[in-house]
């Protein structure tokens, strides 16, 4: 069959269903499992293939814990798991297949959606940053793309808030994604943000749906990007010959360095770009410290040239 499907982008996409015989994950293995076929990634998203993208099937039947640090993820019987260990339990309920969360945006009361396929730390829904008026009362801020998904591309305004707090869980200064969007999940009034891996890899997070609990475990230390925000002014997506600039700040430094939408980044810092490098590329322009300069071989049409970039904080 086939249907209309929306996700962070404000467009849509068409939906149908096929049933598998299996899915494996290593060891793990559901079988008979019915399936969503929708257009989730695209390789120049990405900038490596993905084939699909496994969720609450897997988790209603199993405890999984995703140690950001180790870079694991362990499935666990729900009868074997044992919480003693697992970090603060912050219990959940369902907002339809995704954990719904209480808490604070600031000193806001909030609900959030758990959304561990999400890139960004926190998307705030846009009928909230009206409501509250976010954009007046954070700043510095930036208008810029913050990610791609279903639909299309995520547009918001970026500031740095003083904290979320999940449950009992406090997190400080967190970027933070107050949406444009006039389509798509993040302009739904049912729900106040949307809380993603950018946030969730400061821990090691368990899921245990049979309990409609979360844990949370802080890494010591955390990830070196994280709470950090690009510091380039660049959305850049993988293409044949380099980095796409999709992309670019007004009065950002690639902008003030000469860097123009449509440019193609053949290498950063002397290393060729190459697609499977894509999520390192933003890591770096994430991680790098305010006041680096990087430098980058540019393609415009037949054109080469190399710019030099100085980071820094916009937000």
């Amino acid at each position: 069959g086939a249907g209309v499907t929306s996700g962070a982008g404000e467009k849509t996409e068409t939906t149908g269903f096929a049933r598998y015989r299996e899915i494996a994950l290593g060891p793990v293995r559901l079988t008979d499992q019915p399936a969503f076929i929708t257009k989730i990634y695209e390789p120049a998203i990405e900038g490596i293939p993905v084939d699909g993208m496994v969720g609450f099937e897997l988790f209603a039947r199993f405890a999984v814990r995703v140690d950001y640090g180790a870079k694991t993820m362990t499935i666990s019987d729900f009868a074997a798991f044992d919480p003693s260990a697992a970090g603060t339990p912050v219990p959940f309920k369902f907002y339809d297949h995704l954990p719904a969360v209480r808490g604070l945006i600031d000193d806001m009361p909030a609900r959030f959606d758990i959304d561990s396929g999400s890139r960004s730390e926190i998307d705030i829904t846009s009928p909230f940053v009206a409501k509250q008026g976010l954009r007046e009362r954070y700043r510095p801020g930036i208008s810029t793309i913050t990610g791609w998904g279903v639909g299309g591309p995520s547009r918001s305004y970026v500031v740095r808030i003083p904290s979320i707090t999940l449950g009992t869980v406090r997190v400080p200064r967190i970027v933070s994604s107050l949406s444009e969007a006039k389509a798509g999940s993040f302009s739904d009034p049912n729900y106040e943000a949307n809380v993603g891996s950018g946030l969730l890899k400061r821990f090691v997070t368990t899921f245990d749906y049979s309990r409609k609990i979360m844990y949370l475990k802080p890494l010591d230390p955390p990830p070196a990007d994280a709470g950090n925000f690009d510091r380039s002014g660049l959305w850049i997506n993988a293409a044949e010959k380099g980095f796409e600039v999709v992309y670019v700040a007004p009065r950002g430094p690639a902008d003030q360095a000469g860097v123009a939408k449509g440019d193609v980044i053949t290498a950063i810092e002397g290393k060729p770009a190459k697609s499977e490098e894509l999520s390192d590329a933003r890591t770096l322009l994430r991680s790098l410290p305010a006041g680096s300069v990087v430098t980058l071989a540019l393609l415009r049409g037949t054109d080469r040239r190399t710019v030099k970039v100085t980071l820094r904080d916009l937000i």
